[in-house]
């Protein structure tokens, strides 16, 4: 009969992990963790020392001796922690409950009301640059072979990862803002910093936003441009990158979305209907 583990190394994860494996040699799914491992391991005590002690009482009081007890003992109660891991994560896939990665992929913008003050850490050690197109609103250029750019203006657009209010945040700049925070940070500071506190303020509803390098934190970690290409691609209802996949690859699959929408749209606008991409098309 195999022997009841040690639990001196109490706190050892693997140490747990390797009792299991070994004593049941049941396969622990991966989506089981060592607290609810431990919990149905505890229970398996209870019945393996549960069930010895009758098996004992009636042997006794028999005198009977029974050949592989603990074998049948151990097999049981291996057999009755595999249905209660089953049916623990049976009731663990029920509605109300979420993962804590599905949340919103989509990061907040910071909005620069005229007259006002605001303070934001720099996340970004350079700018993502976007072309648009306004159709009632912004859409992004699919490049040379974009159909809006015959019909519809184009406009630059710069992005960079900030922390604002205690939450990770995007500024969007136009070309001349922009122009005018890279050339403040590559004179004073050797370029763009993560960790460098910007304070943005705007004077008018059209002027240009104004912004100047205030203060420096040091060990701030920066974001990459993958992650932030996925952040502002949210914003124009885009998928983001996949796990793997190269950027230029993920450039490309964004321009083919594009293409196809922006094609809808210009039909649209020669058909005298509202220029508004649908969602649905791609």
């Amino acid at each position: 009969m195999l022997s009841t583990p040690n639990f001196g190394v109490f706190g050892s994860q693997i140490a747990l992990s390797a009792i299991v494996v070994h004593t049941q040699n049941v396969a622990i799914p991966p989506h089981i963790n060592i607290c609810r491992i431990f919990r149905s391991y505890m229970l398996w005590l209870v019945y393996r020392r549960s069930v010895c002690l009758s098996l004992a009482i009636w042997r006794y009081r028999c005198g009977v001796d029974i050949l592989g007890v603990g074998v049948v003992v151990d097999a049981y109660a291996g057999a009755h922690l595999t249905i209660l891991l089953e049916e623990r994560h049976e009731r663990e896939n029920m509605v109300f409950q979420a993962e804590q990665e599905s949340g919103g992929s989509r990061w907040p913008l910071v909005r620069i009301n005229v007259g006002g003050v605001t303070e934001v850490v720099l996340l970004s050690e350079r700018m993502l640059p976007l072309s648009v197109h306004w159709v009632g609103r912004s859409v992004v250029c699919s490049g040379q072979q974009c159909e809006l750019c015959e019909l519809l203006p184009l406009r630059g657009l710069f992005y960079f990862a900030c922390m604002c209010i205690g939450r990770t945040s995007i500024v969007e700049l136009g070309s001349q803002s922009s122009s005018h925070l890279e050339q403040h940070c590559k004179l004073l500071f050797g370029g763009l910093k993560a960790g460098h506190v910007i304070r943005l303020t705007r004077r008018g509803r059209k002027a240009p936003v104004y912004s100047e390098v205030v203060d420096f934190r040091p060990g701030v970690q920066s974001i990459s441009q993958e992650q932030l290409s996925s952040r502002v691609a949210a914003i124009y209802h885009l998928p983001g990158i996949n796990p793997g996949e190269a950027f230029d690859a993920y450039e490309m699959r964004l321009q083919k979305m594009m293409n196809v929408r922006n094609s809808h749209s210009a039909k649209r606008m020669l058909a005298g209907k509202p220029c508004v991409p649908d969602q649905l098309d791609v």
